[in-house]
């Protein structure tokens, strides 16, 4: 296995495809190295094959163990980034803690699920006993900060950094507010735990009306989210699917929809790009009290629904409430643009202070990519 003895940067984590919010993220820190001249090995632990099963598995414990080669055979004090997963996943990632620790390197854990912040996990407390002593937490907001200090009892070196801070130049675009609410809309990788079937019982609720449409974007997850469409499709003719969006014509949808819904109940959401996404077009959101969403429509008159999106009487009065009285709507839509550019703002100084923990790498030069697994 080829060691590099330049990069001083090892980053483990999926890289697209697929893409997803952690894929996503793994590139745009990887990319925001790069920028700063911080060199790096890529070990890509995305799995090879497309669906679950024995082969995906196989794929995944490849990359994972290839990494740990990597790590292992680099000289001491490289600084390896880990994009943590999320419930059996920390398995793996707790190798990878242990590699960094047996070779002499720091730590820096990127987190991206709030399952373990949320219930106290074995596995998640065995990552932390495996990790070098000085490893360092990057978290997404206060609240999950508190939460891993709260549930795992010790005090953990902390940096907030927003995914706020990593929307594309496109998305983050200053629209007017809006000014009706004509179309409310979802994008996701659509299934049941991230609200498609709330979704659509909104859909089935509001079909009766002529001046309010529903707009559905993504992939579907699994036959069960296939079905759910086409049930409402052939029973309703309020809803259009889109299917999977990518790059203009997923700016085209928030632009097309006047609202966003996202009733999320999965178990590792902690801070959504599609949300922030959403937020960025001026969309006003209805969504879940589940990780760091929160925190993400604080001060923009979100509703908010319990963690399970269950109270969906909660919906129904928001969205009637912006049909009625348009002024209020508009409101909301100033107040989201507002908070936006507030999060921009704290973007910066987050982004510093990432680039800050990653000091010891700063004499590196160009950016080398590693392909593990």
């Amino acid at each position: 296995m080829p060691v590099d003895r330049v990069a001083p940067v090892i980053m483990v984590g999926p890289l697209p495809p697929p893409i997803h919010g952690a894929s996503v993220m793994t590139a745009a820190i990887a990319d925001m190295l790069t920028a700063a001249g911080l060199a790096q090995i890529r070990c890509s632990t995305s799995p090879r094959a497309r669906t679950r099963g024995w082969r995906w598995h196989v794929s995944r414990m490849t990359s994972y163990l290839a990494a740990s080669g990597r790590i292992l055979l680099s000289p001491r004090d490289r600084v390896v980034y880990l994009s943590l997963s999320g419930g059996n996943g920390l398995a793996y990632d707790a190798i990878i803690a242990l590699a960094a620790r047996l070779a002499g390197h720091r730590l820096l854990l990127h987190h991206h699920s709030f399952d373990y912040v949320d219930q106290t996990r074995p596995l998640f407390a065995a990552l932390l006993r495996a990790a070098p002593r000085d490893h360092v937490h990057v978290v997404l907001c206060q609240a999950m900060a508190e939460g891993l200090q709260q549930r795992y009892g010790r005090q953990l070196r902390c940096i907030t950094v927003s995914n706020a801070g990593f929307l594309p130049p496109s998305a983050t675009a200053a629209p007017a507010p809006r000014s009706q609410l004509r179309r409310i809309g979802l994008l996701s990788n659509l299934s049941a735990d991230k609200g498609l079937d709330r979704f659509l019982d909104l859909a089935a609720h509001f079909a009766n009306r002529q001046d309010l449409a529903f707009e559905l974007a993504g992939p579907c997850a699994d036959d069960a989210a296939r079905q759910m469409i086409e049930r409402h499709l052939g029973a309703h003719g309020n809803l259009h699917y889109h299917g999977p969006l990518f790059g203009a014509d997923k700016t085209a949808f928030y632009e097309r929809i006047d609202a966003f819904v996202f009733l999320s109940r999965y178990a590792n959401e902690a801070e959504p790009l599609v949300v922030y996404e959403a937020m960025a077009a001026g969309l006003p959101v209805i969504t879940t009290m589940r990780g760091c969403l929160c925190d993400m429509v604080r001060e923009t008159g979100a509703a908010l629904l319990d963690r399970t999106g269950s109270d969906i009487e909660t919906a129904i009065r928001q969205i009637e409430q912006w049909l009625a009285a348009p002024d209020r709507y508009a409101m909301a839509s100033a107040a989201v643009l507002a908070r936006v550019a507030a999060l921009r703002g704290e973007a910066s100084g987050q982004r510093a202070a990432l680039l800050a923990a990653f000091d010891r790498a700063r004499p590196a030069a160009a950016a080398i990519a590693g392909a593990a697994g």
